[in-house]
């Protein structure tokens, strides 16, 4: 018969990989805010020259700018279809 120690120990092997799992996609997913938040306030701070250099006029950067970081650019393909 098992006892209640044995039990635990053996839910706590089946939950590792899944943790794991877990603590992964969380990782990449932090990565890709900072990524995207360190983009936007890159965008910011360009200059005329450079935004014209890219297509982007000022107030689209500025609106670009300001949303938030966990809107990630899927969302924003989406809106424009």
């Amino acid at each position: 018969m098992a006892t209640i120690p044995d039990s635990i120990t053996v839910v706590g092997r089946q939950l590792r990989p899944r943790a794991a799992f877990v603590a992964k996609r969380l990782r990449r997913l932090f990565v890709h805010w900072a990524s995207l938040r360190r983009e936007r306030l890159e965008l910011a701070e360009l200059d005329e020259r450079i935004l014209r250099d890219i297509g982007i006029d000022r107030m689209t950067a500025r609106f670009e700018a300001a949303r938030p970081f966990w809107e990630g650019r899927e969302r924003r393909e989406r809106e424009l279809r």
